[in-house]
């Protein structure tokens, strides 16, 4: 597919106002929120779910604006690769999401236990891992310069997301959940051995 100059700036624009947007939803209206009522009210608990329909929507614009999903045209090796990160992926997501409990614990709403249990004694953040492995899968599988710039935005999203889950999580359980940091990493085992290095 070729795309004209235009579009490329205007996709990249859109990309950095889901970046500042989020953020900035997550650093100041979220963790407000969290701080004062020690949890979401419901519909701002699924407002997240804006945040992270917008990135999905503009994964897919660049198809829908100039053709239908492609092909997936890539070799062999690649193409295994990909399709075992892609069912890697949603493995882990609904396992992670089994392991947490109701969804309104997803979304914030009710943070009434602290969960430690199945995949959270491997990660304090299963989900992220899960669909940040869907994003690759579909890198690897339909590869594109726009592709990398989704990976990147969903990246700065969904840590400052993290961030401030877990200054809401500190000031629930307290000692409890600094035990639990000690223990568990935050995404996984290797980047954890990455930051205790640096």
């Amino acid at each position: 597919m070729e795309y004209s100059v235009k579009f490329i700036i205007i996709y990249s624009f859109l990309q950095i106002a889901l970046i500042f947007g989020g953020y900035f939803f997550y650093y100041g209206f979220i963790k407000r929120i969290y701080l004062k009522k020690q949890k979401l009210p419901f519909f701002t608990g699924f407002s997240q779910l804006f945040i992270f329909l917008s990135h999905a929507l503009l994964l897919y614009l660049p198809y829908y604006l100039y053709t239908s999903w492609p092909q997936i045209t890539v070799g062999n090796i690649q193409y295994i690769i990909g399709l075992s990160i892609g069912i890697f992926s949603l493995l882990i997501l609904f396992t992670g999401f089994i392991n947490l409990g109701p969804f309104s614990k997803t979304m914030g709403i009710n943070s009434n236990r602290l969960r430690t249990q199945g995949l959270y004694k491997l990660s304090r953040n299963p989900q992220v891992i899960g669909y940040s492995l869907l994003i690759i899968s579909f890198a690897i599988l339909w590869t594109s310069w726009y592709m990398i710039i989704s990976l990147i935005s969903y990246g700065i999203i969904i840590h400052r997301m993290v961030l401030t889950e877990e200054i809401h999580l500190e000031n629930l359980f307290g000692e409890d959940y600094i035990e639990y940091c000690k223990t568990t990493p935050r995404y996984c085992i290797w980047y954890a051995k990455k930051a205790d290095k640096s």
